[in-house]
């Protein structure tokens, strides 16, 4: 650091006397020759045309050519030496000054905010774009001056075992997670729990090869989901951790009833919920068909629960409600959880769908579509112009009032979203030619 400032000093006096010496350079000054041709060329030009045209003799001329030449090198004298040389020399301290307050800046902001003792690394340097380890143990040193400040500040411990984690010191960080636990009981996060289990399950696996989840790691992980809230990432990995030690103990009925609460209970947009489905169908291949119809039921029925008695505002959910039931054929309850769903998002454009579709499936074959229904994706047309089946149903509609060039132009739009060698698409055909004849 102290080759650091004073490389930084010694830049800067070296462009200071740089600028110094250029500063007491004489400015160049415009020649009285030069202002001569550049303001006055014309009179003399004009004096000059008079005489040749003979409007004026020759001593006229020549008095007025000496007159006019006095006025240059007046005005040239007077003005011209000074104001230039000033205004020059104004600039230069100017850009002088301006140069060296930036300098100033940028060294005391990079003195604040840097860390020059971190080695350079182009991207082009860097392997699979890993962070080199000298960069978390220069993290270390400064969270360890920082505890040495704050002996009592949890975030820095919590934020010193993490770091031996990423440095591979796991032995460190267990010694030191442990110390948190105990020393701080009632600042213990859920999240801390979980770190402090994934640290034991990571030693485990080192020494072991293979991943083991000890009764200790279990515990910390059970400690975790309770503490946390459901749904929650915290919530869904530790749970998900609880899961796996039951299966590791041949309780493979009890880690399929945590798995598919947590898979139920995660936001489905949630990044962290497609990564944990994955992890349980590497575990239990084919985890969907292990569930019979009943084990369903009571999942859709657990879910229903919890959203009316809760009153919930979770779109999602309702909407994943709604198509629960419309794959167990419980079309009405479909059609009701997609209504809960559009009361908090009327525009909505899944709930729309959903709900047009729901009660589509409601009609018998001999109703027809109701006004509520052409409603419903007369709006959806608006929001997805492309959408098949809106598309198909409003077209049928516009036949049925023999309005056939609007059904045209609908099924001909419904032709751009087929695959031509689909039975959808041979569908469309023939409906267009039964319009045409």
């Amino acid at each position: 650091m102290n080759t650091f400032i004073f490389l930084i000093i010694f830049i800067a006096i070296v462009v200071s006397l740089i600028f110094i010496k250029f500063l007491n350079k004489p400015a160049k000054n415009i020649s009285v020759e030069e202002i001569n041709t550049k303001l006055f060329q014309q009179q003399f030009n004009e004096i000059e045309s008079d005489l040749n045209r003979g409007l004026i003799e020759k001593d006229e001329y020549v008095s007025m050519k000496k007159e006019l030449s006095k006025r240059v090198l007046s005005y040239a004298s007077k003005n011209t030496k000074n104001d230039i040389y000033q205004d020059n020399k104004l600039l230069n301290f100017s850009i002088f000054f301006i140069i060296i307050i930036l300098f100033f800046i940028t060294f005391f902001t990079y003195f604040y905010n840097g860390n020059p003792t971190l080695p350079d690394l182009s991207f082009h340097k860097r392997s699979n774009y890993g962070v080199p380890s000298i960069f978390y143990e220069e993290a270390l040193k400064d969270v360890e001056k920082k505890i040495q400040i704050q002996p009592d500040n949890i975030e820095l411990h919590i934020l010193k075992a993490n770091t031996y984690s990423l440095l591979g010191k796991q032995d460190y960080s267990l010694k030191l997670w442990k110390y948190i636990i105990d020393s701080y009981p009632e600042q213990i996060s859920a999240d801390i729990y979980l770190s402090y289990g994934e640290s034991l399950m990571q030693e485990a696996m080192n020494k072991q090869n293979e991943i083991l989840i000890s009764d200790k790691a279990f515990k910390m992980f059970e400690k975790a989901s309770i503490k946390s809230e459901i749904s929650s990432e915290v919530w869904a990995i530790s749970s998900f951790y609880v899961g796996l030690y039951f299966y590791q103990k041949n309780k493979i009925n009890e880690a399929k009833d945590i798995w598919s609460f947590v898979i139920d209970e995660s936001p489905v947009n949630a990044s962290w919920r497609s990564n944990l489905l994955e992890q349980i169908n590497q575990i239990l291949p084919d985890t969907n068909n292990n569930f019979n119809d009943e084990e369903i039921i009571e999942m859709v029925n657990r879910l229903a629960k919890r959203l009316y008695t809760n009153d919930s505002e979770n779109i999602l959910d309702w909407q994943k409600l709604g198509k629960s039931f419309m794959v167990l054929g419980k079309i009405n309850k479909a059609i009701d959880a997609y209504n809960r769903a559009l009361i908090l998002d009327s525009e909505n454009i899944d709930s729309l769908i959903g709900l047009a579709e729901a009660k589509l499936l409601n009609l018998t074959p001999e109703q027809k579509v109701t006004d509520d229904i052409l409603k419903l994706f007369n709006t959806i047309i608006i929001h997805e112009p492309s959408h098949p089946l809106a598309l198909w149903v409003l077209a049928e509609e516009e036949i049925n009032l023999n309005n056939f060039n609007k059904a045209k132009i609908l099924l001909n739009n419904l032709l751009l979203q087929l695959n031509p060698d689909s039975e959808e698409y041979k569908l469309v055909v023939d409906k267009l030619e039964q319009i045409n004849r």
